[in-house]
């Protein structure tokens, strides 16, 4: 694993994309949702194959360092073990909290039995935005709707706040995802950061029809007569992205293309510890990732993010689960990044009365 060489070795980048990429990919669901619809275009041009290898058997044999620091912070992160729980309350049927993955992988649509059998048997499914499972495109025209969330200020275009050096990397990346640079250059970088951190078999696999895990949810509650409802609507999900300040859109942004090449791996390294039920690894790898390739902590920045983008909408998506769970035998699915930690759903729940275990 090499540091990434150049002007970027001196910027405090890579921390504030780590932790955008974990929510693009676990939290933020409805941005993914509506980028792959312009990530389709390019996939049909050719032969999508996932890439990417997981690096934590790279990190046990060269940076075992590294792999005790990731170790010592799962082990201080509460209820981070676990996908499915049980939220018990007194005189009604037992509902359920799970946490998804939000990507079209077999391996992670098929869920588990003890998940799949909980989400059948449940008469209510509550998933992050309702509209998800509508067709991609109705969630984009949302997006691109509304100026506000989508375009830099009339006027204003990324050679604008990008220098020269920069543009250069970006253009580079869009080449390699097939994406006119002139397509998204009055795009707010948070978008185009969503873009190319989304993986062209993802892209491929909504092609082909298949359903980002909390897309197929939705459909499978709407398919069996199920009650379907959303925890947040999407405009406060683009919202939340969206009050991310400026300059840290950008740092995003260049991040993301300047390790466009290591993309694939941090996303099947992300998938293999979701998969092996080990949620509260995901952030300090990010964080140890980050200093073996090179860039410094960003700490602060990173807490403005994960404050607006996870533990604030925790606290909506806690308030608006109560009435759903008081009504007993619901199956609420959210990104699995909700979960763990003294301000995850799991303790919030718990901090409201409700009896939480883990159950697979």
């Amino acid at each position: 694993m090499k540091p990434v060489s150049g002007h970027f070795e001196a910027e405090p980048r890579l921390r504030i994309l780590m932790t955008a990429l974990s929510a693009a990919h676990l939290a933020f669901l409805v941005s993914v949702v509506a980028v792959l619809t312009l990530a389709v275009d390019a996939a049909r041009a050719q032969e999508i194959v996932c890439r990417g290898e997981n690096l934590m058997p790279s990190l046990e044999a060269d940076h075992t360092e590294a792999v005790a620091a990731i170790e010592a912070v799962e082990a201080e992160v509460a209820n981070g073990d676990a996908l499915l729980w049980r939220i018990d309350k007194d005189g009604v049927e037992p509902s359920w909290l799970f946490g998804t993955m939000h990507v079209a992988d077999p391996r992670i649509t098929a869920m588990t039995p003890a998940a799949r059998e909980a989400f059948d048997q449940a008469g209510v499914i509550a998933v992050e935005v309702k509209e998800i499972g509508d067709n991609p495109e109705k969630l984009a025209s949302v997006l691109f709707g509304n100026p506000e969330f989508s375009a830099l200020p009339e006027g204003q275009t990324m050679g604008d706040i990008l220098d020269e050096e920069e543009t250069a990397v970006l253009k580079a990346a869009l080449r390699r995802k097939g994406v006119p640079y002139v397509s998204v250059s009055k795009m707010k970088p948070w978008l185009v950061m969503s873009m190319l951190s989304t993986r062209d078999c993802d892209a491929k696999h909504l092609q082909d029809g298949r359903k980002l895990l909390d897309m197929k949810l939705a459909q499978d509650a709407a398919d069996s007569g199920k009650t379907l409802l959303g925890l947040e609507t999407i405009e406060e999900q683009f919202g939340a992205i969206n009050a991310t300040p400026l300059d840290m859109q950008i740092d995003m942004l260049m991040a993301t293309a300047a390790l466009d090449d290591r993309m694939d791996d941090l996303h099947e390294t992300m998938t293999a510890l979701y998969l092996e039920r080990r949620i509260a690894a995901i952030m300090p790898m990010l964080a140890e990732m980050s200093k073996i390739y090179g860039f410094p902590d960003a700490d602060a920045q990173t807490a403005i993010f994960e404050d607006e983008l996870i533990i604030k909408r925790n606290r909506t998506m806690t308030e608006r689960a109560g009435p759903i769970i008081d009504e007993g035998n619901a199956f609420l699915a959210v990104g699995a990044l909700h979960l763990p930690g003294d301000d995850g759903l799991v303790e919030l729940l718990r901090k409201n009365g409700y009896r939480v275990t883990a159950a697979d």
